[in-house]
Formats: structure tokens, C-alpha cells, sequence
């Protein structure tokens, strides 16, 4: 098992290639996911900056626990503000009275959640299974990855083999092709190769007729190939021979010419990720296995008989103990215990599983992550990685996150309806958000200077035909010039119209000219509509389902004020920002 035990994923495709989770602030957006990522080398979180609340002392540094509002006499804190804060998509203005009234919105948020919160809790449904199960996972997985962050910290990978790989993967190369029309001669190929010379036998093919040939005069960088001939060149020495791969010419086969190394630094990054997440892997495996021996007794003898291919309904009722705590009677893992599992990992019934011989397979991985479970959780705790305050914050987050999401789905999404009459409302109000835009067909002259373009402008709208105003302009900008817009005959949308042209544009009918001089160019446009299609409205059928959403939403906030100015009468709200009671 010691030996054999090598694919720790929840190690590496959880624990390790993961950041930190901190959940989106639950006020933000009740219906988003649980946990959003921050950044992997998240450090203890800085002070609030200097002067993000002009004149507030509350808001000056150093970062502490000092609340900035209270909630039923439950404190919102400068961190949690700060984290708040830092989890927008948006940046923070530059004025600072804007960011002031910015930074609000984000408190009011907070606070909006923490009554919703508080009103899920005094309903009792913090208590529930399907909570209390989603924050327990949460708890472990979080000092899961806690655990490796500080048996890892301070790794970094082996520069030789950085080095050697860096020297594979960027590489540039020169193959000889060769292209057969079907995969029988491409095989036969193949066959006739191994007893002679590639480059005699190509050519009496050649001259025969049953292949075309492309040979690289330049060269190719690997990246820049098919993924899967990149792959494959990737690890063949020159005058290697490839296998056949099926393309829209025909059936490829190729040998390696030549092969050089070149500096190249994204390749470098990516044989530094490569070779990082190889050797992290390896050295979770590695702590995995002795956390497993430091902490369980694993009957590896047992272990080495079981075949879940078989056997894996018989093995459902096997009672017989797999591993279990040296210290503790409770923890153990049964071979029915195992059974389970990988039975569950097979979303559609393992009767196919097992026909293919693959649920045999699953024993390692599904072993591993049950006695990793257990046993980092031991061994974090052991090293009081559960106490420290981080800890604690981000628990306590996600609690208020999934408690919060919990009551929207039972208690106030239900309430909410919308009737086909609001629908249709909105729809009419809106009709403008399922048109199709405007669009216009225009003919253009381009010129440098604005006298030039002015007289034909002027021309045109005494009633000249454009064709002869074209041929009587001078100075004329040919429109292939480096720069000019695309504007002339073609059919374009207002909306994908620069800006100031869309303004400029947006009541033109058929047969006006105008002038369009834009800021940010030497260029100066006359343009003549020659056609003109107003705004299409989409059918109501078929704009009916995203209307209806968006009458939802509406609805939806309706119903949260309705619920909020309840709560507020309910739980006393103080801010604590300059002072100022809500």
C-alpha cells in the first residue's frame, strides 16, 4: 500500500492547487456560490488604508476588531468591512466623497445581511442538517488545506529539473510530413519503414502518387503546434517517427528533422507551475502516509486481497476492518465502508464500471481521502490550527453565507410571484431591451481637412449625387488607409458605432449626410445614408422568459425591503461611523 498509494487528488486538486476560500460577502449576492477564492500567499489582512472614511477615527489604522456598526448589539468590525471591501469586483473611486458613499453601500450590505441572518438563526434553521453539514465540511476542508499550507511553506521546486524541462518544452522544430488519403496506407507506411529508409520509401511514394509531402523550411515552435503533435513531439529525439493522426487533409504521418532550444519566458513560468505541482503532490503523498502511520493502524494485507471489480455487491456487507484510530475506538473504515464510496463515485450505476474492469481502480484515491480526512483533521487541531483567529473568521463567514442563502430558499424566494400581466408590463416599458438595434448602410468620403470635407458636405445637401461629388472632391484619404474606419456600404449596427458617431447617427434616415470629426483622429468623415432600419422589437413570446426573469429579480427585492424593514424594527441597528445612528 506504501508503495502503491499514489494518487492523493484531493491533496493536490484540492488542497494545493487551491487558494484559501473566502465566501462572497452574503450580502452581495444571496444566490452566489458558497466560497470565492483569494489570493494562495494570503497573509494576515493589512490595516485598513489611511483615510478611507475622510476624518472618521474609527477608520484609521491599526486593522483591529473595532466595530463599525452593530446589529442587535452584534458587531460588524473593521475587518469585516475590510474584507468586504476587498471582495467587490469594482475598485474604489478616487474622490473621496465617493468612496466614502461607496464604502456605505458595502456597511449597508453587511448590515442587511447580518438581519437576514439573524432572523434565519431565531427560525432555528442554522441548526438544520443540510447547514450543518455544508459549514462541518467546510471547517475540515478548510483545515485541510491550512495543514499543507504550513507543511509546504517555503517549498520551491528543484531548479535542475525547472531547467530540464524548461529545455524540452521550448523548443523549436522542422518536420517532414507526409499526407495519405486513407489510414490503411498511412499503416502500410508505417510497416514498410521499419525495414528501410525513410526518405527513399517517401519518395518512391511520392513519385507513385499515394501521398502529398510537406517538409519545414522554418522553424516551429512546439507550443504553436496541434496540441496532441506538440504533445507527441515533446518527447521524440530527432528522426523519430510519428504515429498517424487523422486531419481534414488526410492521415498525417511525420518525422523530426531538427529540434533547437529557445528562450522563451512564458514556457519557463510553465515548467516552474509543472514542476511545482508535480513535487507538491509527491510531498502530500509523502505527509499523507505518515499522518496515516502516526495516526490509524491500516491492514494493508487485507487491503491487497480486495477486488472491487468482482466483488463489489458482496463487499458492500463486508464488515471487516480496513483502518483504524490507534487511539480512538470510534474511527474506523470498514471494507463496506470503502465499498460504499466508490460505489457513490459512479453518478450513473457501477454495473458498466464494473464490465469496463475500472471500479477496482477507484480504491486508492477513495481509500486515501478517507483516512486523509481523518487524519489531517487530527493533526491540525493537534497543532491548533482550529483556534487561530483566521480560522475562526472564515468559518464564521461561511456560516452566515450558507444560513443566509438558506432562508432565501425557504423563506422568502417562495413568497415571491409575478403574474403574466407584470410580464407583459415590463415588456412594453422595455421594449427597447428586446429590439434589435438600428442599423444603417452609409457611403463615405475621408479627408484631412475640414474645408476640404465641409464643401462636400455642403454639396451633397444642396442635392449633388454623391458619385459625382466623389469624383469632383479633392484631397481626398483613400479609404484602404492605415487608420480610416470601415464606414463605406456596409450594413453596421448603431449600437457598434463609436460612441460619438452613435450619437450623431442615432436619428438618421434615408438620404441624410453628416459630418463625423472624431477627437482621437486626423480623419474627417462625410457620410451619406443610404439606408435606414429602424430598431426590430422581438415577439413578446420569445422575449417573454428573460422578461419574466427580470420582473423576478425585481419582485425579489421588493420582498427583501418588505423583510428588511421588519427586521430593522425588530433588531436595533446602530452605525458607528462618525458616530451617525441608523
Amino acid at each position: 500500500m506504501r508503495n502503491h498509494l499514489t494518487c492523493f487528488f484531493i491533496l493536490c486538486g484540492i488542497i494545493l492547487l487551491q487558494p484559501l476560500y473566502i465566501n462572497k460577502a452574503y450580502g452581495e449576492d444571496p444566490h452566489a456560490g458558497a466560497t470565492a477564492a483569494a489570493p494562495e500567499s494570503a497573509a494576515p489582512a493589512p490595516a485598513l488604508e489611511e483615510g478611507l472614511f475622510p476624518g472618521d477615527p474609527l477608520l484609521s489604522p491599526p486593522y483591529d476588531e473595532t466595530p463599525v456598526a452593530l446589529v442587535d448589539e452584534e458587531p460588524i468590525t473593521k475587518y469585516d468591512l475590510w474584507a468586504a471591501v476587498v471582495r467587490q469586483d469594482e475598485q474604489l473611486r478616487e474622490d473621496p466623497g465617493e468612496r466614502k458613499e461607496e464604502i456605505r453601500r458595502v456597511l449597508d450590505r453587511l448590515i442587511n445581511g447580518r438581519l437576514i441572518v439573524l432572523e434565519a438563526m431565531n427560525i432555528g434553521l442554522h441548526e438544520t442538517r443540510a447547514v450543518q453539514s455544508q459549514v462541518e465540511s467546510f471547517r475540515l476542508e478548510t483545515l485541510q488545506q491550512e495543514l499543507m499550507r504550513k507543511q509546504l511553506q517555503g517549498f520551491e521546486p528543484d531548479p535542475a529539473e525547472v531547467d530540464e524541462l524548461y529545455r524540452k518544452m521550448s523548443r523549436e522544430v522542422r518536420l517532414h510530413s507526409l499526407v495519405f488519403p486513407a489510414g490503411p496506407e498511412a499503416r502500410r507506411f508505417l510497416e514498410e519503414v521499419q525495414d528501410g529508409d525513410f526518405d527513399q520509401l517517401a519518395k518512391r511514394w511520392l513519385e507513385e502518387e499515394k501521398a502529398t509531402e510537406r517538409i519545414d523550411e522554418e522553424y516551429v515552435k512546439i507550443k504553436d503546434l496541434r496540441s496532441e503533435i506538440g504533445e507527441e513531439v515533446y518527447s521524440m529525439e530527432v528522426g523519430g517517427l510519428s504515429k498517424i493522426y487523422s486531419t481534414e487533409e488526410g492521415y498525417l504521418v511525420y518525422r523530426l528533422l531538427d529540434a533547437r532550444f529557445v528562450e522563451d519566458e512564458p514556457v519557463r513560468e510553465q515548467a516552474v507551475r509543472l514542476v511545482s505541482e508535480k513535487a507538491r503532490v509527491e510531498k502530500a503523498r509523502e505527509y499523507g502516509l505518515a499522518l496515516r502511520d502516526k495516526y490509524l493502524i491500516f491492514d494493508e494485507e487485507l487491503y491487497n486481497q480486495l477486488d472491487f471489480n468482482t466483488d463489489l455487491e458482496q463487499l458492500l456487507q463486508d464488515k471487516r476492518v480496513l483502518a483504524r484510530a490507534k487511539d480512538d475506538e470510534s474511527f474506523t473504515i470498514t471494507v463496506a465502508d470503502l465499498a460504499g464510496r466508490i460505489k457513490a463515485g459512479f453518478f450513473h450505476g457501477a454495473d458498466k464500471a464494473a464490465r469496463l474492469k475500472i471500479i477496482d481502480a477507484r480504491k486508492e484515491t477513495s481509500l486515501s481521502n478517507m483516512m486523509f480526512r481523518y487524519t489531517s483533521e487530527r493533526e491540525a487541531r493537534s497543532l491548533g490550527l482550529d483556534q487561530t483567529e483566521d480560522f475562526r473568521r472564515k468559518v464564521e463567514e461561511f456560516e452566515r453565507s450558507v444560513i443566509f442563502n438558506d432562508f432565501m430558499n425557504r423563506i422568502l424566494l417562495p413568497e415571491v410571484k409575478i403574474t403574466e400581466e407584470e410580464v407583459r408590463a415590463y415588456y412594453d416599458e422595455h421594449i427597447e431591451e428586446y429590439s434589435s438595434p438600428a442599423m444603417l448602410r452609409m457611403k463615405s468620403l475621408v479627408f484631412k481637412n475640414s474645408k476640404d470635407a465641409e464643401s462636400s458636405l455642403d454639396k451633397l445637401r444642396k442635392g449633388a449625387d454623391f458619385n459625382w461629388v466623389s469624383a469632383n472632391a479633392v484631397n481626398l484619404v483613400a479609404p484602404d488607409t492605415e487608420g480610416v474606419l470601415p464606414l463605406d456600404r456596409n450594413l453596421l449596427s448603431l449600437t457598434a458605432l463609436p460612441e460619438d458617431l452613435h450619437e450623431l447617427a442615432e436619428d438618421a434616415k434615408k438620404g441624410d449626410s453628416l459630418l463625423y470629426a472624431p477627437d482621437d483622429s486626423e480623419f474627417i468623415y462625410v457620410l451619406l445614408v443610404e439606408e435606414a432600419f429602424p430598431p426590430e422589437p422581438q415577439p413578446y413570446e420569445q422575449a417573454r422568459n428573460e422578461a419574466a426573469n427580470k420582473v423576478f429579480g425585481l419582485n425579489v427585492e421588493k420582498e427583501m425591503e418588505v423583510w428588511l424593514t421588519k427586521l430593522k424594527e425588530e433588531y436595533p441597528v446602530r452605525v458607528l461611523l462618525n458616530h451617525q445612528d441608523k
